[in-house]
């Protein structure tokens, strides 16, 4: 899918690259790597036929709905069919990775207000629809409090700062 998608051999496009996953999901799989210039990145993989398997399992949803709403007033009254259908569209714009490219750029431009929050850089050349090449970049889950603490790091800070990101 990588040498597919980029047009290049893995060993050309990469310093490293770790063939076992560091996450899973339906839709993809996340391998670290390393770039030529020596920099840490997660390479985000969509698994093929992934988005005709999301396409059919949506229109499958799709349908039932609008039977539903053909058949029950409260499902035409409640515009199910068309939030579903918005939902549809969504999933299948998130599929591309060349949005989430987009809106990462977009919030990188939006943080840069706040020095405390660092949202990953893209590597664009190792990137494309269908694949996600971004900084690696360490950190601590946020529902590991113990962690946090043996880090240093102020838990209630923290909090002002992910309420002032979300704000802004």
């Amino acid at each position: 899918m990588i040498e597919d998608g980029l047009g290049d051999s893995i060993e050309n496009l990469f310093e490293s690259f770790d063939p076992i996953p560091l996450a899973a999901a339906s839709t993809a799989q996340v391998h670290r790597a390393v770039l030529h210039s020596g920099q840490e990145a997660v390479v985000k993989v969509q698994r093929p036929s992934t988005v005709t398997k999301v396409g059919t399992d949506l229109h499958i949803i799709q349908d039932g709905v609008a039977a539903a709403a053909r058949r029950f007033d409260w499902a035409r009254h409640n515009n199910i069919d068309g939030i579903v259908n918005e939902f549809a569209i969504n999933v299948i714009r998130e599929l591309d990775y060349d949005n989430e490219i987009y809106n990462g750029r977009r919030l990188q431009k939006a943080m840069a207000a706040i020095p405390s929050v660092h949202v990953p850089d893209v590597f664009r050349g190792l990137s494309s629809s269908r694949i996600l090449t971004m900084e690696f970049v360490r950190g601590v889950k946020i529902t590991d409090t113990a962690a946090m603490d043996l880090a240093g790091i102020d838990r209630k800070a923290l909090a002002r700062e992910f309420l002032r990101a979300m704000v802004k």
